[in-house]
């Protein structure tokens, strides 16, 4: 099965700097389901959502780290923007939004 993916740079501020790595991965996992965005999930008895994080930022810090979202269909970065930027706290700002292919 063919997938697509978007690199989607974010920068967590104010409330979310108390959030763990593990807690900012759950937040964005839940913000794609209700987004409505065809997810790519990985196959086995468990199958969940794919997502690449970049490294953890430091709890208690401000900080940028990329995150890579695989998709079953072709998604475009406006796309992404108008259906995911309204699930996520005000507090997690998308900075950048890119394909890769």
């Amino acid at each position: 099965m063919e997938r697509f993916s978007l690199r989607a740079v974010f920068r967590k501020e104010k409330t979310m700097i108390f959030l763990s790595h593990l807690d900012i991965y759950r937040l964005l996992l839940r913000a794609l389901r209700r987004s409505g965005l065809p997810l790519f999930y990985s196959s086995g008895f468990n199958p969940h959502p794919k997502i690449s994080m970049g490294k953890a930022l430091k709890l208690g810090q401000t900080g940028e780290t990329e995150v890579i979202f695989y998709f079953k269909e072709k998604i475009t970065p406006d796309e992404f923007r108008t259906k995911f930027f309204p699930q996520i706290p005000e507090d997690l700002k998308i900075l950048k939004v890119e394909e890769l292919s």
